[in-house]
């Protein structure tokens, strides 16, 4: 969605993830919380994830996340194949 940031929190714990940046409507942003990597529209966005911010594991089952400032879609990969 348009706007200057975008946040995605773990509901359970407050652990999130914001990007500061400016935001049209038209990019795809991707947090991948496994390699701690952020991007926006295909190139590396890690410099505007804030400090504050921390890069979250999920649990097995249940969890339950919210987005700031538009919508999400969640993929999850198991990363012990």
């Amino acid at each position: 969605s348009n706007g200057s940031g975008y946040r995605i929190t773990l509901v359970e714990t407050g652990e999130y993830v914001q990007v500061n940046a400016p935001f049209t409507g038209e990019q795809t942003l991707v947090i991948d919380c496994g390699k701690q990597h952020c991007t926006v529209s295909g190139a590396s966005a890690d410099e505007a994830v804030t400090l504050a911010s921390d890069y979250f594991e999920l649990s097995p089952g249940l969890n339950q996340l919210s987005a700031d400032n538009g919508t999400a879609t969640v993929e999850w990969t198991e990363r012990w194949l």
